[in-house]
């Protein structure tokens, strides 16, 4: 994992399973670092659900997700809109 780390209960476990013979696994995904990505969330349960064949019904999540991807696309779409002179630089719905 470059550039990462593991802190709290997740950093505790692999200390733990470093020092031990207990077996430690840590699942993780790449996440959009300016608000909550259902979508990380979404690949993160649907690999939990491959591994240990969970039936789990993700259809209200993917529903959400689809929800924040188009509240995010509006403002998106608003500044490739604007001209240039007058856009901001901040494009944090990117």
């Amino acid at each position: 994992m470059g550039n990462g780390y593991l802190s709290g209960v997740n950093g505790a476990l692999v200390t733990h399973g470093l020092d031990h013979s207990l077996v430690v696994n840590v699942l993780s995904t790449s996440v959009h670092a300016r608000g909550p990505d259902v979508d990380g969330a979404l690949r993160l349960l649907e690999t939990v659900v491959d591994i240990y064949g969970l039936d789990v019904d993700t259809a209200p999540l993917e529903e959400f997700a689809a929800s924040v991807a188009g509240h995010h696309e509006r403002p998106a779409e608003h500044v490739e809109d604007t001209q240039d002179d007058t856009r901001y630089d901040d494009r944090i719905f990117m």
